[in-house]
């Protein structure tokens, strides 16, 4: 026999197989057991927008509520942003310094990463790091 289950908060949390109570089922007719938070009601069917929920007695489809707006990043914020970006593009390119100043490489096999390198300074020196 199949159940309904619910989690903590009482959302619909899928089907499961109820299993035979051997001591109730001796006489001959078949009782079932039923699982915590679980029950025999069927729940209703999925709604675009909504979640299903049993609330003791039945189930109810209650509203999934629209998330919250992103707050609006200060002008520090979005500085603080680009400078974190800036400086890890920096780190994650050092090994190209690296392997030109060990001479394991040669400035014109990076020239354009090297180019890169030099705008990234100077936009981090505009904003003041």
């Amino acid at each position: 026999m199949k159940a309904y289950r619910y989690n903590a908060d009482g959302y619909f949390a899928g089907e499961i197989e109820c299993q035979i109570d051997p001591l109730s089922s001796k006489s001959g007719s078949f009782v079932w057991l039923l699982p915590a938070n679980s029950t025999w009601a069927e729940p209703l069917p999925e709604k675009e927008g909504f979640k299903i929920k049993f609330n003791e007695t039945s189930w109810v489809y209650e509203a999934i509520p629209e998330p919250e707006p992103e707050p609006e990043l200060t002008e520090e914020e979005l500085n603080a942003r680009e400078i974190a970006e800036l400086l890890g593009k920096l780190a994650a390119s050092d090994y190209a310094v690296i392997k030109i100043a060990e001479g394991a490489a040669k400035r014109e096999e990076y020239a354009e990463l090297i180019t890169q390198r030099q705008e990234w300074r100077a936009r981090l020196n505009e904003l003041g790091v």
